[in-house]
């Protein structure tokens, strides 16, 4: 009876230990999974927002029900800036696209998350280093919560479905953007039967579009 009382009791610290390693591994691809899914984002974004020409930027403000922030953001573009084809003899781009990020309104789950899309415009004529006219007249065409896929004008992609805030500004005096970019995380048991609280994942950053042609 005695050793029979030990090896249940070291069976039920064995199973402890166990499901407290098991949690605490969930939680840490959770976290670790939020900060792939910025560096990549960021990666992009800048990569987008740095290429392009200032005047060309254009902001849609958006809130969630919750008072999230769920903003939008169109730029000027090419389809590849590796093709010697999409550049004039004095390599200055030829614009002929415009990338749009755009958070949905939708609060799935605890967390309250959307997802982040990125979105290809192909307007097929009239593209330059200028606001897209038809996102500033039509922002709702491509802002949609349900992401258009391969469509004659758009093609869309979505970054992430873990986006909980995503908030821009346009500062006009420093010709840059400011991007606050939060992704959240739902609440995770602990070995003790008690709840994590939500566990949430932000940067802010200001990014710089460095292309100056034509210089308006």
């Amino acid at each position: 009876m005695v050793c029979l009382g030990i090896f249940s009791l070291l069976t039920l610290v064995a199973l402890g230990v166990l499901v407290f390693g098991a949690q605490g591994f969930h939680q840490v691809v959770y976290e670790q999974g939020s900060q792939n899914d910025i560096r990549r984002i960021m990666a992009a974004i800048q990569r987008d927002l740095t290429s392009t020409h200032h005047k060309s930027v254009s902001l849609v403000d958006r809130d969630s029900a919750s008072g999230n922030q769920r903003d939008g953001i169109c730029v000027v573009s090419l389809d590849n800036w590796n093709d010697p084809g999409n550049f004039d003899t004095y390599l200055r781009p030829k614009w002929n696209r415009y990338v749009v990020y755009y958070a949905t309104l939708e609060e799935k789950g605890q967390n309250q998350t959307g997802r982040l899309i990125r979105e290809v415009c192909i307007p097929g004529s009239n593209v330059g280093p200028y606001e897209f006219d038809k996102f500033l007249n039509s922002p709702g065409y491509y802002l949609t919560e349900g992401p258009a896929a391969n469509t004659i004008d758009i093609t869309s992609q979505v970054l992430t479905d873990r986006l909980w805030k995503f908030e821009l500004t346009n500062n006009l005096v420093a010709q840059s953007v400011s991007l606050r970019l939060a992704l959240r995380n739902p609440p995770q048991n602990t070995a003790t039967g008690t709840e994590r609280e939500m566990h949430s994942m932000e940067i802010l950053q200001e990014i710089k579009p460095a292309n100056t042609w034509p210089q308006i």
